[in-house]
């Protein structure tokens, strides 16, 4: 016989979970971080310099916490994804064992 393959869908479905606990975490982080670079004003000045520098940097921070934003979206969603597939797994064991059981049943 070859090797088996087995699949815990607890341990995936626990693994889910971290995912989202750390995609909270990070979002909160992110989301901290945004105001305290906020909380710093405008340090660049009034003059015809400053306000290129800040047009520059508001157009890359929006553009980098809008990345930043979206991965941890990202891990959010194959979180969700991680933890639907384990409950689908299990009812598929649960419904295969019932199926056997009936068979045997009926074989006597």
């Amino acid at each position: 016989m070859g090797k088996q393959f087995e699949v815990d869908s607890g341990q995936i479905r626990r693994g889910g979970s971290r995912m989202q606990s750390s995609a909270a975490g990070m979002r909160g982080r992110l989301q901290d971080f945004q105001a305290r670079m906020a909380g710093y004003g405008e340090p660049w000045g009034g003059d015809d310099i400053g306000f290129a520098i800040g047009t520059i940097y508001a157009a890359a921070s929006e553009l980098a916490f809008e990345c930043y934003t979206s991965q941890i979206d990202g891990i959010d969603e194959f979180s969700e994804g991680a933890i639907v597939m384990a409950n689908n797994y299990q009812k598929s064991e649960d419904l295969s064992g019932i199926e056997v059981n009936r068979v045997r049943d009926i074989l006597g």
